[in-house]
């Protein structure tokens, strides 16, 4: 009796185990059919995300930045180019033989409002590369046949051909810089400029947190990035450029409570050639309103003399652009000296230049031509023209 009684509970306890083998095998079955999602339900914890989270944790803020961001594409909103106010019919007759002057007014075509910044792994720069509007990135891709004078780790250009100075820095290196804004904040990032940069132009790099350290000047031979970022393809003027880069920089946006009149004198003081003349005019019409600068260095100086400017009159000259400092919607007014075919003095510093700028920063744009009598555009203004001119604006702004 005992014996059958012991029989039965030895096939009890193997009927329970092949039972439980059964259960764990089911169970182990049903795991392996689970969704990835169902899985991280059940376990809270992502497949793979442990040895993911692992890798991430020894790569940089900046690599993983480089990964994340290979090539940005955007096209910017379309603006009107508006025409020049004239206050002589003349003056506005010459300014129209000029053929390429009536091509651009109007709303920029789609072309032109291309940007991109593309992470270029390796990327080279050399003497004949143009960083420009209409650069083509392969062209970075290739080897320069001159030797390379520098490898670096990770490089953006910001260069133009005229170097790092005010003749090019709004329409040439502040894009660049605001279009790829970004990166700017990653310390290892170096900068390229051609030479090196004017005084005011250090100073406004480092508002953006570029100092003299985080620039590489160029000066001639070929260097190699193991990683460059490109943002080359950028308009050269644009609202949205400049209205970023007020922003940045904390510069007044509201010209209700501007008052002053502001007359910026060149370097060269033979450019107008009646300049006290036209100082004394300003002076009795507006008083201690009135005000005449010279180059200034600093972009504090700079804010400080125009953060209340409600008129800026200049020759034409590369210092005008300082009208980026000014309140939106004040009067620029231009005297440009212009022969009768519409040829522009001085040669070298490009006829729709401060017009193109002053239209995209939200300025009023005005323009008195007169006669160039000499090759680097002296002239003479002539103050009737000046006061119809301040007339017409004063009551435009």
């Amino acid at each position: 009796m005992f014996g059958k009684r012991y029989c039965i509970f030895r096939l009890l306890i193997v009927c329970l185990a092949i039972v439980s083998s059964l259960c764990l095998f089911i169970q182990f079955i049903d795991d392996n059919h689970l969704s990835l999602e169902e899985k991280e339900s059940i376990t809270g914890i992502q497949p793979n995300k442990i040895v993911h989270d692992e890798i991430k944790s020894t790569r940089s803020e900046l690599d993983i930045f480089v990964d994340e961001n290979p090539k940005t594409v955007v096209y910017y909103a379309p603006y009107n180019m508006t025409k020049p106010i004239f206050v002589d019919r003349n003056d506005e007759n010459i300014f129209s033989a000029d053929k390429e002057n009536l091509r651009v007014i109007g709303i920029q075509p789609r072309s032109d409002l291309l940007g991109i910044v593309a992470v270029l792994q390796p990327g080279y720069f050399f003497s004949n590369l143009q960083c420009t509007s209409t650069s083509n990135l392969a062209d970075w891709t290739l080897s320069p046949s001159s030797p390379i004078v520098h490898n670096y780790d990770l490089v953006l250009p910001i260069i133009t051909d005229g170097g790092c100075s005010i003749n090019n820095f709004f329409q040439g290196i502040l894009p660049k810089l605001i279009q790829a804004r970004g990166w700017i904040k990653f310390k290892e990032i170096k900068f390229l400029v051609h030479g090196s940069c004017d005084p005011l132009i250090g100073s406004i790099l480092g508002e953006f947190g570029i100092t003299t350290q985080r620039l590489i000047s160029f000066k001639g031979g070929a260097i190699r990035s193991e990683r460059l970022v490109n943002t080359c393809i950028v308009p050269p003027t644009h609202p949205e450029i400049f209205k970023k880069a007020r922003e940045i920089l904390g510069i007044s946006t509201s010209v209700k409570d501007a008052n002053d009149v502001v007359l910026l004198l060149p370097s060269d003081t033979q450019l107008l050639r009646n300049a006290n003349q036209v100082s004394k005019f300003l002076e009795r019409r507006y008083g201690h309103r009135f005000k005449d600068l010279e180059e200034q260095y600093s972009v504090n100086q700079v804010k400080s003399s125009f953060r209340k400017a409600k008129i800026i009159i200049g020759i034409h000259n590369a210092i005008l652009s300082n009208m980026f400092f000014a309140p939106v919607g004040c009067a620029i007014i231009e005297i440009v000296g212009t022969k009768a075919d519409g040829t522009v003095r001085p040669a070298n510093v490009d006829p729709r230049l401060i017009w193109h700028l002053a239209i995209s920063m939200g300025h009023k744009y005005y323009r008195i031509i007169e006669n160039p009598v000499s090759m680097v555009g002296s002239i003479y203004l002539t103050i009737s023209k000046l006061e119809k001119t301040l007339n017409i604006a004063e009551n435009q702004i």
